[in-house]
């Protein structure tokens, strides 16, 4: 990935900044600038031998990467809860056809919960709609590709208790307004001295207490088919969290647990995707046609 950056980057003005550079020099010296354009010839010619020789010997000689993290510690697969959103590609789907979208990403459907009613090893011809939730098992890496292949969305762990939301709605509304810029993803480890043991999300009130969801769960070499909110931990299990950091680790200091080493764990927002696209593609736009410097035009994009 990293060579086919390099190689890529020198066919366009934008695509490496010494080419920005070099453009803003000429400029100074009064050659004029260089088109979007104008290295393509060259720079595709030189990505051609480039990738030619990347296939055929320079793999080669790439030392193989080691694996990186916590060693001895494997965090094994999630378990999970996701909701079909309406319209989403899931959404009239029977449950073999989603299972042979996941075949690639190594995800699982264990089980569906259709009008409050859980049903484990269903009927592979069961038609999935809108509502309806899906106890699936994957990686904590594949969740984002489950979320993004099939339009689904993960499902909260612990519903809001009725009375506590309508007395505080007015003020979780306003709390909810103020962190929603610093919302994470954290996975946290149960110690064997943690509060927790024996009890589940919902026993301990999770989001009415501290304002954060869980989102996942795992245990090394067991698999729950219990709701999510309603699997009683045990030491050693991983819980995927979502919230703002301070209060996950409040959670974490009051309950006895510990955060994993941290790792990229992203769920996509399809509204940011599109708008970053329009903008990159604004930016590359106003470049190309010159209206403004490359430089100008991508640093009013960022």
């Amino acid at each position: 990935l990293a060579f086919g950056t390099i190689l890529g980057g020198m066919t366009t003005l934008v695509g490496t900044p010494p080419n920005i550079i070099v453009s803003g020099f000429r400029a100074e010296a009064g050659l004029g600038n260089f088109g979007m354009f104008d290295f393509t010839p060259i720079g595709l010619a030189v990505a051609a031998v480039g990738v030619i020789f990347i296939a055929v010997i320079g793999w080669r000689i790439v030392p193989a990467r080691k694996q990186s993290g916590v060693e001895g510690f494997e965090s094994g697969a999630y378990i999970t809860e996701v909701r079909v959103e309406e319209g989403s590609k899931s959404d009239g789907l029977a449950l073999h056809e989603i299972e042979a979208e996941l075949k690639d990403i190594d995800a699982q459907i264990i089980g569906i919960v259709q009008r409050e009613v859980k049903i484990i090893a269903a009927n592979p011809g069961r038609r999935v709609h809108a509502g309806d939730i899906l106890m699936l098992e994957a990686e904590a890496e594949a969740l984002k590709d489950v979320l993004s292949i099939l339009g689904l969305k993960l499902e909260e762990s612990v519903e809001d208790d009725e009375e506590a939301e309508s007395k505080d709605e007015k003020s979780e509304d306003d709390q909810e307004d103020s962190k929603q810029s610093e919302i994470t993803l954290l996975e946290l480890v149960v110690q064997p001295s943690s509060r927790l043991v024996g009890y589940s999300a919902k026993d301990i009130l999770l989001r009415t207490r501290y304002g954060i969801n869980l989102l996942a769960f795992s245990r090394e070499g067991k698999r729950s088919m219990k709701r999510l909110r309603a699997i009683n931990f045990q030491s050693g299990d991983l819980l995927l969290m979502q919230g703002p950091p301070e209060a996950i680790a409040e959670f974490a200091a009051d309950n006895g647990c510990v955060p994993l080493a941290q790792r990229e764990l992203r769920i996509p927002n399809t509204a940011k995707i599109w708008q970053a696209s329009l903008i990159m593609i604004g930016a590359i736009a106003v470049a190309a046609l010159g209206w403004l410097p490359a430089a100008v035009s991508f640093a009013l994009g960022v």
